[in-house]
């Protein structure tokens, strides 16, 4: 099962709902998932299902390959509570360019 944006680059975007859509997956019998890297730490707490974080189409492309030229390593599964022990950011303000006023305020805020 395939999961996640892609993006005008053909890198893959974080997406939410990674831990609905691997509780689907494995419902479904499907015995791998494909997503983002930055969704596979909340997938990987689904048992008998092998989380593929996929940083970009290429790399997805070259394992699907009938020799494939790089394969994906599954992420370990973890423990619901190692998910979460982790703090996680998923906004970044150094991604935001200009508009400093806004980034100001947000921060005040």
């Amino acid at each position: 099962m395939f999961f996640g944006e892609l993006s005008l680059d053909g890198s893959l975007r974080h997406t939410a709902g990674a831990l609905p859509m691997a509780l689907l997956a494995r419902g479904h019998g499907f015995k791998e998932l494909f997503l983002p890297a930055a969704n596979a730490k909340e997938a990987a707490v689904v048992s008998e299902l092998a989380v593929m974080p996929l940083v970009n189409i290429v790399q997805l492309i070259s394992h699907l390959l009938p020799i494939p030229s790089e394969k994906i390593v599954p992420h370990q599964h973890l423990d619901f509570t190692q998910l979460l022990a982790e703090p996680v950011s998923e906004f970044d303000m150094n991604e935001i360019h200009g508009q400093e006023e806004a980034k100001e305020a947000m921060i005040i805020a």
